[in-house]
C-alpha cells in the first residue's frame, strides 16, 4: 500500500497568546471521493483550530466531524451549514482555543442575494480568540460552479458585508474564482470580491495549482497554474499577521476516485500581540497511508451511473468509471448511455 506525505506546519500542541491561530480549509468533493478515504486524511492533517470543509454530504457530517475529533482532539465541536444539499459546509474549532460567540448563514445581504436556494450560502462563525480575547469573523464559502452570475452576485455581497462589519474577517474556501497563475487574472467573482477594496488575498508564497479538472478523461488538467481555493482577510488590524500555503500530498494529483480534485489551503494568523508571527518551516509529515491503493469494494452492479447526468454507461464504454461524479449501479438504474448502450 503506497504511503505519501502532507508538506505541513509544524504546530504547537498548546495555545497561548501570541500563537498563531492555525486553519486548514478543503473541498472534500462529495460523489467524488470515498468518505472513508476522506476521514482517514482529514485524522493525519495537521494539527489546527479549525478546520472548514465544503462539499460535504449531509450523510457524511458525522463521519468527518468525529474523525476530527479523533485525530486532533475531544475539544473539538463541529457544525454544518443547512444550505447545499449534497455540498454542505462543516466547520470544526478547537472549544479549548475558540469561543463560538455565533454562527449563520449569509442568504442575503443589502441588495445582493447570495443563494438561489440550489446552491450554498457562506457561512459565518463569529469567535473570540481564548488566548487573547480578541474577537474575530470566520467565514467559510463553495460559491456557485456552474452559474456565473449568481457566483459574481455573491462575490458582490460578501464585499459589501466585509464593508460594513468592521471586524477583523478570515474568509477561506473554494472561490471557484479561476484565477490563473499566468495572465494573473480570475474570473468576474474575484473581480467583483475585491473591488471595494476590503478584501485582501492571502496569497500564497508559492503559487500551486489546486485543483484537478480532467472533464475528458485524456488524464490531463483541462485548467493547470490556477486555483479555485482561496484565502482572504478584511478589516486586519497592523499587527495581525497572516499567510497562506496548499497543502500537496504526493501522489495527490490527478486525484482518483477515491480522493479529493482540490488540495487543502493553510491559514496562519498571529492574533493582536503586536508581533510579526514566526511561522514554522514547512516540513515533510508522514501521513497515513491512504486507502487508495486498496482494492476497490464490491460494486453493486457492473455498470455506471454518472450521478451529475444520470446516465448509465457498461464497462465498455470510456465513461464507465470515469465520470466526476458518480456510483455503481444495477442495469435498471438510471438512463442508458447513447453510445455504449448503458
Amino acid at each position: 500500500m503506497p504511503r505519501f506525505a502532507v508538506f505541513a506546519l509544524l504546530i504547537a500542541t498548546t495555545a497561548t497568546a501570541g500563537e498563531p491561530l492555525r486553519i486548514i480549509s478543503w473541498n472534500v468533493e462529495s460523489g467524488g471521493a470515498d468518505a472513508a478515504v476522506i476521514a482517514k486524511q482529514l485524522g493525519t492533517l495537521p494539527d489546527c483550530s479549525i478546520y472548514a470543509l465544503q462539499e460535504v454530504s449531509e450523510d457524511d457530517i458525522g463521519r468527518y466531524g468525529q474523525a476530527i475529533r479523533d485525530s486532533h482532539g475531544k475539544s473539538f465541536r463541529y457544525f454544518a451549514s443547512w444550505t447545499g444539499q449534497s455540498d454542505r459546509l462543516l466547520v470544526a474549532y478547537d472549544d479549548d482555543r475558540l469561543d463560538l460567540l455565533e454562527w449563520r448563514e449569509l442568504f442575503k445581504y443589502g441588495d445582493h442575494e447570495l443563494n438561489d436556494w440550489r446552491h450554498r450560502s457562506p457561512l459565518v462563525c463569529l469567535f473570540a480568540d481564548a488566548a487573547t480575547g480578541h474577537r474575530f469573523y470566520f467565514v467559510t464559502v463553495h460559491l456557485a460552479r456552474g452559474d456565473a452570475k449568481l457566483r459574481t452576485e455573491q462575490a458582490k455581497g460578501l464585499a459589501a458585508w466585509a464593508a460594513e462589519n468592521g471586524t477583523p474577517t478570515i474568509a477561506a474556501g473554494d472561490f471557484n474564482f479561476d484565477y490563473d497563475f499566468r495572465s494573473g487574472r480570475g474570473n468576474a467573482g474575484y473581480d467583483a470580491m475585491r473591488a471595494r477594496g476590503v478584501w485582501r488575498w492571502v496569497k500564497p508564497a508559492k503559487m500551486v495549482d489546486t485543483n484537478w479538472a480532467d472533464s475528458d478523461g485524456d488524464g490531463v488538467d483541462n485548467y493547470p497554474d490556477s486555483c479555485l481555493d482561496f484565502a482572504f482577510v478584511a478589516s486586519m488590524p497592523t499587527d495581525w499577521q497572516v499567510m497562506s500555503q496548499v497543502i500537496v500530498r504526493a501522489g495527490d494529483f490527478p486525484d482518483d476516485r477515491t480522493t479529493s480534485d482540490h488540495r487543502p489551503i493553510a491559514v496562519q494568523v498571529s492574533i493582536g500581540d503586536g508581533t510579526v508571527a514566526q511561522f514554522a518551516p514547512i516540513a515533510p509529515l508522514p501521513m497515513a497511508a491512504s486507502l487508495a491503493g486498496e482494492p476497490p469494494a464490491t460494486p453493486a452492479g457492473k455498470y455506471w451511473l454518472n450521478t451529475s447526468s444520470g446516465v448509465r454507461h457498461n464497462a465498455g464504454c470510456k465513461n464507465f468509471n470515469n465520470t466526476k461524479r458518480g456510483r455503481w449501479c444495477d442495469a435498471d438504474d438510471g438512463k442508458p448511455c447513447g453510445i455504449c448502450g448503458g
